[in-house]
């Protein structure tokens, strides 16, 4: 899937680092999951400042695995955080070349 990431990460001379806890089995909907990484990664590109890095880690606590990405961009303002879960909500404009389509905000990655 990151493979996919590459061109636009080198536009923008953004790297990618991936740190995944070995052997870990989830039961979920693959296509689903797909969605939201792809999801979860498009924000993070489309919102890096330039030439900086983008991370993501799965760790496994117990029963549940935990996933973050995290990326350096603009700060999403306080009274912003608890909107971003929205549907088509977005605080700063997306990048022109992205479609509308794209303007999906974080809803699927917590509902899935």
């Amino acid at each position: 899937m990151t493979f996919e990431f590459q061109p636009i990460l080198a536009e923008k001379g953004l790297s990618l680092s991936l740190q995944f806890t070995p052997d870990v089995i989830l039961a979920c909907d693959p296509e689903k999951l797909e969605r939201v990484f792809d999801n979860l990664l498009r924000n993070a590109v489309n919102y890096s400042n330039p030439n900086t890095p983008i991370g993501v880690t799965m760790l496994k606590e117990k029963d549940t695995v935990i996933v973050s990405v995290e990326n350096q961009g603009r700060t999403i303002p306080q009274d912003k955080l608890d909107q971003i879960f929205e549907q088509f909500f977005g605080w700063i404009p997306l990048v022109p070349v992205l479609p509308a389509a794209l303007a999906w905000g974080l809803p699927l990655p917590r509902r899935s």
